[in-house]
């Protein structure tokens, strides 16, 4: 069986911006968030953290790996959302520009960009993967754009999109091959 801890990344310097694979420096706050989450999970007996590539996630993902003394390794599938032209822009000014209709949200992104439906098509694949694994307790720690699509998929509402999951905010999926199998009824 696996289970799965879905962790946002902790807070970076300016949150006003659409980073997507661009980087982006933790502030002081965020390094505290991971350490808090670090410790958080140490006694939940995780047998290894996947990452993202981004600094911003493997800093903390670095720290729970040390935390709870386990594996650790970098997972393109739950990378941060590619923005395109929208990336390094305020989100204010591209909130402006575009819909917030829930399947106009799901499709749209910025030139060179992914959709939310482009996300879950990457992370799709790495969720079956663990569900027919036998890894325990498993971490992802991730960016926001992912959780979202994570969430989504796992509740069978595209409305996931929609919730704000905060730095430092994670979930816990306790047995994934069992909640696909119940969203295929």
């Amino acid at each position: 069986m696996t289970s799965i801890y879905v962790v946002r990344h902790g807070e970076v310097v300016d949150n006003s911006v659409y980073y997507g694979r661009l980087e982006a420096e933790l502030s002081e706050k965020g390094k505290e968030t991971s350490k808090r989450v670090a410790a958080s999970l140490a006694g939940k007996d995780i047998s290894k953290v996947l990452t993202s590539s981004m600094p911003r996630a493997a800093y903390m993902a670095f720290l729970i790996s040390e935390s709870c003394k386990c594996p650790i390794d970098s997972c393109w599938r739950i990378d941060a959302k590619e923005y395109g032209e929208w990336a390094g822009k305020k989100k204010d000014e591209v909130k402006r520009k575009n819909y917030n209709d829930l399947e106009v949200k799901w499709l749209i992104h910025g030139a060179g960009g992914e959709s939310y439906a482009d996300v879950a098509e990457r992370v799709a694949p790495l969720l079956e993967d663990l569900a027919n694994s036998d890894q325990g307790n498993v971490v992802l720690v991730t960016h926001e754009g992912v959780m979202k699509v994570i969430y989504s998929i796992l509740n069978l509402d595209r409305a996931g999109i929609n919730k704000r999951f905060r730095y430092g905010d994670f979930f816990y999926v306790p047995d994934l091959a069992q909640r696909i199998e119940d969203l295929s009824k």
